[in-house]
């Protein structure tokens, strides 16, 4: 992984972010501001923890954002993220 690569710097600062309770604080604001983004949020975090060998903190992720996907408006965008959530629990349990 490049860590100098921007994209990869911003996930890093994401992930910080998740942990410092960003999301905690995001959840405050309650609205169509910040719920679209968590399914994605989480199936992200998911796909990191499973690169980490972290197979139960990522089937943890990919619940959190079946959850939320319905936050998220009928599209192309949403179906593709719900195919990706959909195959996160097909990896982590190939991975038990």
């Amino acid at each position: 992984m490049d860590t100098d690569n921007v994209v990869v710097q911003l996930c890093i600062q994401g992930m910080r972010a998740e942990g410092d309770g960003a999301a905690e604080r995001a959840d405050r604001v309650g609205d169509a501001r910040v719920t679209s983004f968590y399914p994605s949020l989480h199936a992200n975090i998911g796909r990191a923890c499973l690169e980490l060998d972290r197979a139960d903190e990522a089937g943890e992720q990919f619940r959190l954002a079946a959850e939320r996907i319905v936050d998220l408006p009928a599209g192309p965008y949403t179906e593709w993220l719900r195919d990706a959530i959909a195959e996160g629990p097909r990896v982590t349990a190939a991975d038990t």
